[in-house]
């Protein structure tokens, strides 16, 4: 695998198209990427769409755990490849469905279990990132709380008076009682 490939004028076409499919990209804390070039390169154009749209920076973080199953470059005999080609009339739909068939079947160089316990700990991570995401979060809430609890007082506001003023506060307070509940803090 060629893992300097560019992303091509149609790729980058196809990440702008498909970011603003994204309902809710401004929420996004964290880009992941695998280390190949196209795929960083995807990674920096999400990045800049929401620099420019939202005015905020999110870091890219690469891992290996996210890069293409590895086939290897004999998986397919030159014979198979030429039956193949020919007996499809050079659709290539029936290459790639040959190349799978032999990679489920264990003859590509990562094997099946080998992609599974990759995609495994590639969602262990994505969980540790998300759970160091809500401690963050919590504990940004909580000297925010300290800040308005103050204010509220110093100010002699109700509870009434308090959820008025600061309407989205239950809703944050809610985010953190979900996440805490579901062993995500």
């Amino acid at each position: 695998i060629d893992t300097s490939l560019p992303l091509t004028g149609k790729g980058k076409k196809e990440v702008e198209a498909s970011i603003i499919k994204i309902s809710d990209i401004q929420s996004i804390s964290l880009i992941l990427s695998s280390p190949y070039r196209r795929a960083q390169e995807s990674a920096q154009v999400i990045q800049e769409y929401v620099k420019k749209r939202y005015k905020r920076y999110i870091p890219i973080q690469l891992t290996d755990l996210l890069k293409e199953i590895e086939i290897g470059p004999n998986i397919l005999s030159r014979k198979e490849f030429d039956t193949l080609l020919i007996k499809n009339f050079g659709r290539m739909e029936y290459l790639k469905e040959a190349i799978f068939d032999k990679w489920r079947s264990g003859k590509a160089k990562e094997k099946p279990i080998e992609v599974r316990v990759r995609i495994k700990k590639l969602l262990e991570e994505i969980l540790r990132l998300h759970k160091e995401e809500n401690k963050r979060l919590l504990q940004e809430k909580t000297e925010l709380e300290a800040k308005l609890v103050a204010k509220a007082a110093s100010e002699s506001l109700s509870d009434e008076a308090f959820s008025q003023k600061y309407p989205n506060w239950d809703y944050f307070d809610d985010a953190i009682e979900y996440g805490s509940r579901n062993g995500d803090i």
